[in-house]
């Protein structure tokens, strides 16, 4: 599940880090949000090799029960950290897109001011927690 789930957020985040990229030419962005593609992918790797390891133990007449708990604690801190990388790169896309399209506001007044609201309310929320 975890290669699967990877590859199909790895495909949207590139999508969307190119999009930033043509916007911008910001090399420090791309490199920011690579590096933490990059660890979204690593671990993702980690949870599938985790994950074989553990139906290995559970195959095993002789069951190694601390192999077993090493393994499962494996996955667990491989997959929260999957988890953050996926989050900090979806973040780091999203600010960068709202830093960078805020100032350049259309002609229509009604958008412009759906844009501010949304966004000032996303980080608004995200602060107050």
């Amino acid at each position: 599940m975890a290669m699967s789930t990877a590859i199909t957020s790895a495909a949207c985040q590139i999508f969307y880090i190119h999009r930033c990229w043509a916007l911008s030419h910001n090399w420090l962005f791309v490199l920011a949000a690579s590096l933490v593609l990059a660890g979204s992918i690593g671990t993702s790797v980690a949870v599938t090799w985790a994950t074989v390891e553990l139906v290995k133990s559970l195959t095993d007449i002789t069951m190694n029960w601390k192999r077993l708990m090493h393994v499962t604690n494996i996955i667990v801190l491989t997959q929260r950290a999957y988890y953050a990388c996926t989050l900090a790169c979806d973040v780091l896309i999203t600010i960068f897109t709202c830093y960078y399209l805020l100032p350049k506001k259309s002609r229509f007044d009604q958008t412009n001011t759906t844009n501010s609201r949304q966004i000032s309310s996303v980080s608004g929320n995200s602060i107050r927690r």
